[in-house]
Order: structure tokens, then sequence, then C-alpha cells
């Protein structure tokens, strides 16, 4: 038994023995999935791999072909694909993908065409490092940047839909903005409760724009992951929730 307790040991030893690198505060998808093999890049206590894109839709999209991967079959061009890393409420993470040349037509991903939309995939895992990730309860996805140039109520949308794998189980989460300009808009997703050390994450964008009139265009720059134990707003509303209950004791206590 002694002997097992020991090998397992050894075996989880060698595991978080991988030749992790620090994540820089930005790097392009392909500096992050020439990581994975030596085990991903690790930031605030979690350790980020296995990244990849795919999934490539294109009808008629408006755009540089410099987003154009998968269809011209140059997978090099995942270097135009920027991830940010920041700390969120001190034991969180945020991972902000956005584009890393603007296109002739816009910034980042932008449909210009009639009948048209464009859309790509985005994998990544989030382990334990330091930091527990069986701890973090709250998923955010932030669809940022998205204009519009048309007529009102034009059928045009840019939608970022999320998937969290967690022991076994997909999760999804799904932000859609329909043919307005939004500087931000965030969605929440509460998260199980989790054995597995992993977070398998998949990131999808869709651009589409259909009967709508000529000089039309919708536009995404952005897409944001939060993973947080707690996120601001909760944190507030608890210190709120708190505060009223202190006040009620007191007004027993008086009484």
């Amino acid at each position: 038994m002694k002997k097992l307790a020991l090998i397992c040991g050894l075996l989880s030893a060698s595991a978080l023995g991988l030749q992790a690198v620090t994540c820089s505060a930005t790097m392009t998808l392909t500096q992050l999935s020439a990581q994975t093999p030596t085990g991903g890049c690790d930031f605030n206590g979690y350790n980020f791999n296995n990244f990849a894109l795919g999934n490539y839709i294109d009808f008629l999209f408006g755009g540089s072909a410099q987003y154009n991967f998968t269809a011209s079959g140059n997978t090099s061009n995942t270097s135009n694909y920027l991830a940010d890393f920041a700390v969120l409420n001190g034991t969180g993470v945020s991972v902000t993908f956005r584009g890393a040349v603007a296109q002739s037509d816009g910034p980042a991903w932008t449909l210009t065409t009639n009948n048209s939309n464009f859309g790509f995939e985005i994998k990544y895992n989030i382990s334990s490092r330091t930091n527990d990730v069986n701890a973090l309860k709250i998923l955010s996805d932030t669809l940022g940047g998205v204009v519009y140039n048309g007529a009102s109520g034009a059928d045009a949308t840019a939608a970022f839909n999320k998937a969290a794998l967690i022991n076994g189980v997909n999760y999804g989460i799904s932000n859609k903005v329909f043919a307005q300009t939004v500087v931000s808009q965030m969605r929440f997703l509460n998260l199980p409760s989790n054995s597995s050390g992993v977070i398998g994450i998949t990131d999808n964008l869709v651009l589409q724009m259909s009967n709508v009139a000529a000089n039309t265009s919708i536009t995404a720059t952005t897409l944001g992951n939060g993973f947080s134990q707690i996120p601001e707003p909760m944190t507030l509303t608890l210190m709120g929730v708190g505060l009223v209950g202190l006040a009620l004791v007191r007004r027993r206590i008086r009484s």
C-alpha cells in the first residue's frame, strides 16, 4: 500500500513538474499552442494549456484574409489572435482574446457583406497550479466592442458562445448582440462542484448578417473570459446582506 502511495506521489510530482512557463500579459495563440507539449503556461496560480483554434466559417466573409487560416490551410495565422491575461478579484483570472491587427474595414472581426457569416472556436484547459481550480465557482463571458452600422431591426448578430467542460459534462452560456452598438456585455454562469482539477473551455464567436441594406457592417473586438471564486457584484451583494443582518441583530439586542 505504501509503495502504491509512493508511486502515485511520484506520478503527481512528475505531472506538476512539466516545464510550464509563466504566461506573459499578452501572448499570441501561436505562442500558447507551442507551450502545450511542455506543460502550458502558469498565471496567478493556474495553468493554461492545450490551446487550439479551429472551426472557421466563411461565406463571403467581408474581412481581411489574415483570419482565413483554415480555408487556406495555413494555421500559422494563429499569430493574429492575442490572449491578454489579468488578475481578477485577487484569486481569479481573466483571459481576453482579440485580433492582433486591425482589418482594412474595421478592428478585429468584421462582416461587411450581405448574407455572410464568420466564426471561429478557441479551446483550452485551465487547471490547478498553486491555486485550486476546483474552487472557481463563477464563469463570465464578455462580448466587447460590438459596433453596428446600418438600419435598426436588421438581421445582424454578434454571438459569443462558451462551454465549460467539468466532470465530463458541458455547461453553456451565450452572449448575443442584435444589430446594435454595445461597448461590452457580460453574462455569468455558476459552475457546479468540480472534483476533476481541470476546466475545459470552448469559446466560439459567430458573426452573421442577412437581408441587410448596403453599407451595413457588424464588428466584434474582444472575447473576455473570467474565472473567479466570487465575482465583484456578488461580493458587494453579500456585503450588503451582511450589513443588513448586523443591523437587525443590533435592533433585537437593543429591544
